[in-house]
């Protein structure tokens, strides 16, 4: 069995990278932070533009028709750059869930301008009691078994302080009824849940393996008794077991 991803995978991975290199520098996340909302309307747009918002929502809205697989390696890039972007609720759990859990109406409101870029989404579940990105422009509810499609004048919002300041967390009360109403939140939910934390396990790897390259590349330029610290073993020997636990987390 072969479970390395495939060619096509990897080249989108690359341009990925290329892209938030560039739009993902330290400069441009430390702007987020002080920025009024956390995000960049114009970055968020180019990834739309670049097809990465809609990986996974069906063809017949404007998406690629892609899965969560397809999403890893663009999200441990996301988190290599720590992207100050909400790419996580809204590609890998908000708009998948949309697309399998929303009624026609909805699905045909919302999917099309979600794989554009032109709206956002996040996600309350109910065993969760914070949101990310509750700003979004369309929130999905978990409240009493069901799930509700929330617009944000249904929304009432109270800002939390967050460690990233390029994730804003919320806590959010709706009004809903029938019209927000998508469906039985059940499996869905659960389904939302573990993809949510798959995902940011994506994201975490990402993160892991630049602090990797970073600090293996401070070793080498570091000096400390004359030498460059890559050279003393209890270096050599923490960067090897570091080097063992991310690849261990990548499989």
């Amino acid at each position: 069995m072969d479970f390395d991803f495939s060619q096509e995978q990897y080249m989108l991975r690359d341009a990925v990278r290329d892209f938030m290199q560039k739009e993902s520098s330290p400069r441009k996340v430390r702007e987020a932070w002080e920025s009024e909302t956390g995000r960049s309307p114009g970055r968020w747009k180019k990834l739309g533009d670049l097809g990465i918002l809609g990986l996974a929502i069906p063809e017949q809205f404007g998406g690629a028709g892609m899965d969560e697989v397809d999403l890893v390696l663009v999200l441990e890039e996301a988190g290599r750059n720590v992207l100050p972007e909400p790419l996580l609720e809204h590609a890998a759990v908000g708009a998948p869930l949309l697309a399998r859990a929303g009624t026609d109406a909805q699905k045909a409101q919302w999917l099309p301008k979600l794989a554009s870029g032109d709206a956002t989404v996040s996600i309350a579940l109910a065993s969760e009691p914070y949101v990310l990105d509750a700003t979004a422009d369309v929130v999905i509810v978990e409240q009493d078994g069901e799930l509700h499609a929330a617009t944000q004048d249904r929304l009432s919002l109270t800002p939390l302080t967050s460690a990233d300041g390029a994730r804003r967390l919320f806590k959010v009360t709706a009004e809903l009824d029938d019209v927000t109403r998508m469906g039985p939140a059940g499996e869905h939910a659960k389904w939302a849940f573990n993809h949510a934390a798959a995902a940011t396990a994506a994201e975490l790897v990402g993160i892991a393996d630049a602090l990797l390259h970073q600090t293996v590349a401070y070793a080498k330029e570091r000096e400390q008794f004359g030498r460059k610290i890559g050279s003393f073993q209890a270096v050599q020997h923490k960067l090897a077991e570091t080097f063992l636990l991310v690849e261990s987390a990548k499989s």
